[in-house]
C-alpha cells in the first residue's frame, strides 16, 4: 500500500507532519478529515533518488536565491511588484476559487505556484508555499510578506484557520479589499 506524506494543522492549532498508509490520495485526506482541523498537504512518498553534487555549482547558492542590492530577499519584492494590493488581491481570489472547490489549503498554494504564469504572483505564491511547507500557517507565511498583506488581513486569516471557517473569510477579505479597490479608483 503506497505511503503518503502529510502536513496538517490539528484542532488544538499546531502544525503536524507524517506519514500514513492509504490506497490513493483520496482515502489519505479521508483519513486525516476525522483526525485534523486542516488538512495543507498530501503527497504520495515517492523512493528518494539521490542528486549527484555538481562541481560547478557546488556551494553556491541558486541564481533565483541571490541577494538583492539591499542584501534581502525581502527587499527584492518589495521593489519589484507595482500594485502590491492588487497582487494580494489576485492571489486571494485565486486561492478562494480553489479552497472553495474542496482542495485542501496546501494543495491550493502548491498548484498556485506551479501553474501561474505572472511572475510577481508566481513568485508570492512560491513563497507562500515555501512557508507553509516547512510548518508555518497560511497567516504566518503571508504575513512574511507585509507590503502585500497588512496585518489587518494576516490576522483575520489566522482567526479563519483557528475557527475552520476559512472560506466565508477569505470571501469578506476579497470583497472588502474590491471595494477598497473600487473607492480609489
Amino acid at each position: 500500500m503506497p505511503q503518503f506524506k502529510y502536513k496538517a494543522v490539528t484542532a488544538s492549532g499546531r502544525s503536524k507532519s507524517g506519514t500514513l498508509e492509504a490506497a490513493d490520495k483520496r482515502q489519505a485526506v479521508a483519513q486525516l478529515k476525522g483526525r485534523m482541523r486542516q488538512i495543507l498537504s498530501v503527497t504520495e512518498q515517492k523512493a528518494p533518488r539521490k542528486k549527484p553534487a555538481t562541481r560547478k555549482n557546488f556551494g553556491q547558492a541558486p541564481k533565483k536565491e541571490a541577494a538583492h542590492a539591499n542584501g534581502s530577499k525581502a527587499g527584492r519584492l518589495k521593489g519589484r511588484f507595482t500594485s502590491k494590493e492588487g497582487l494580494g488581491l489576485n492571489f486571494l481570489k485565486r486561492l478562494l476559487e480553489l479552497h472553495s472547490s474542496g482542495m485542501p489549503l496546501g494543495d491550493c498554494i502548491r498548484l498556485l505556484s506551479q501553474r501561474i504564469s505572472e511572475p510577481q504572483l508566481k513568485e508570492v505564491c512560491s513563497r507562500i508555499w515555501k512557508e507553509l511547507s516547512e510548518g508555518r500557517t497560511l497567516a504566518a507565511a503571508m504575513a512574511t510578506l507585509p507590503a502585500i498583506f497588512p496585518a489587518s488581513i494576516t490576522h483575520v486569516i489566522e482567526a479563519g484557520e483557528k475557527t475552520g471557517e476559512l472560506v466565508p473569510i477569505l470571501q469578506k477579505i476579497v470583497a472588502y479589499l474590491e471595494e477598497k479597490r473600487e473607492i480609489k479608483a
